[in-house]
């Protein structure tokens, strides 16, 4: 009896053993082929490697040294963690076969940069004149020539380190078809930002979510920042450089930033232009949530106005726990439109297309349409009238035998028009 038990301990130890060193090989393999890599351009070392009974793998106390940079960046901690033990000892055959796992967490605790005068080469964060022309509604406003943020910059805002832990993955939910991603980073005097988002996918495993061309269900997104002194320091530097008290500046750089807005056909409401100025000005907690109906279809949202689309998608905002009650604004197509399409236009298009005759775009409208072939236009505007005189515009929901129910956003929520169709003398549809 006393063999059978010491024969199970030694089984039982062995197994142990044999699942550790397996993944500690598998690691030190991996660092390996990257140390040979980035050889030519930096020197690396580690600590050691762990591993855990949860299903996670880390390397400890990593130390990369550019040979650009006097400096070494240094990172506590990087680690992966799966599902549990069994899903992480299969994941390198898993990956090698571009199988995804059900269940994956990648951290990344404490990296710290030098910030000194060989970062930028390092990073390549020194712009280009023409970037600085692309329109970036979070960007730097009236603050002389600084259009965006640095190291020359942060080392002026009292930056002399920059610190950041960041964290990623997902979850894949096979009984209840959801894709669940969280993404988020943290930096010491600067912010902590998390995103979180849920799918509704289709297919039997996440191999199969990856490869349809279905576009998955957004169940709901949400993102927070939370302002750890970033915004302020902004604030005292372009306020100090143009010579401005830094109230007057963060004024002078809402204004800006709204006139930018207008200029790519972007009118926000003035309770959101407040909003800017507020936050630009003491910083703290900003949170977006958006919960959209079920059954939009969102290739079709562009047929939509910015408030429909807004409404659709149940869009909140809360500044420091302050709920926006107005989050109205409009969009001016044509300017937006060809603002987007000046972005998007690579050099050798546009000489190509200076070379090209002006053609005249298809203009969308209300056409007129066959009512028997309604259900063919689901999730899509359309203009009804009926025998009675009344004309309805909305959003086609359902279609059955006798009726269409057409839907109207309205101020407060939505409302449904049940309509059958002998009573409807004229069935337009937006296309």
């Amino acid at each position: 009896m006393k063999k059978l038990f010491w024969g199970i301990v030694f089984v039982a130890v062995a197994l142990l053993v044999s699942f550790k060193g397996y993944l500690w090989f598998q690691v030190y393999k991996q660092l390996a082929d990257i140390k040979e890599q980035v050889a030519p351009f930096a020197a690396v070392k580690y600590g050691w490697i762990y591993s855990t009974f949860d299903g996670e793998v880390g390397v400890r106390d990593i130390s990369i040294t550019p040979y650009l940079l006097k400096g070494t960046i240094s990172i506590d901690e990087v680690s992966l963690k799966a599902k549990d033990a069994a899903a992480l000892f299969k994941l390198g055959d898993k990956l090698e076969q571009r199988i995804p796992p059900d269940q994956l967490l990648v951290k990344i605790t404490n990296m710290s940069f030098p910030l000194d005068g060989n970062f930028d080469e390092f990073i390549g964060a020194s712009a280009d004149t023409e970037s600085t022309t692309v329109f970036n509604p979070f960007g730097v406003y009236g603050c002389g020539d600084t259009v965006v943020v640095e190291a020359d910059e942060l080392r002026a805002m009292g930056y002399d380190q920059f610190t950041v832990s960041s964290e990623m993955g997902y979850q894949y939910d096979a009984l209840s078809k959801e894709l669940s991603i969280r993404a988020l980073v943290d930096s010491d005097s600067m912010g902590h930002s998390e995103f979180l988002v849920d799918l509704g996918v289709s297919g039997n495993d996440l191999y199969d979510v990856v490869g349809t061309q279905q576009v998955p269900e957004i169940k709901s997104a949400v993102w927070s920042f939370n302002d750890g002194g970033y915004f302020r320091r902004l604030s005292f530097y372009c306020g100090k450089k143009t010579e401005t008290e830094r109230k007057r500046y963060v004024e002078y750089a809402t204004q800006e930033w709204d006139a930018d807005l207008k200029d790519h056909g972007v009118h926000l409401n003035p309770s959101l232009i407040e909003a800017y100025r507020q936050y630009i000005l003491d910083g703290g907690l900003l949170n977006v949530e958006v919960r959209p109906d079920r059954g939009i279809d969102y290739t079709s949202l562009s047929l939509f106005s910015a408030n429909d689309i807004v409404n659709m998608l149940n869009l909140r905002i809360k500044l420091n726990g302050e709920l926006l009650e107005d989050l109205s604004l409009t969009i001016d197509e044509t300017t937006f439109g060809d603002a987007r399409q000046q972005t998007e236009t690579l050099p050798s298009q546009q000489s190509a297309a200076s070379e090209q005759p002006d053609l005249k775009p298809l203009e969308k409208s209300f056409k007129e349409s066959e009512i028997e072939e309604a259900e063919m236009f689901l999730k899509r505007r359309a203009l009804v009238e009926t025998d009675s005189g009344k004309t309805i515009e909305g959003v086609i929901i359902s279609v059955d035998e006798h009726v269409i129910e057409v839907e109207q956003i309205v101020a407060g929520g939505k409302v449904s028009y049940p309509l059958r169709k002998r009573n409807i003398t004229s069935f337009k549809v937006w296309k």
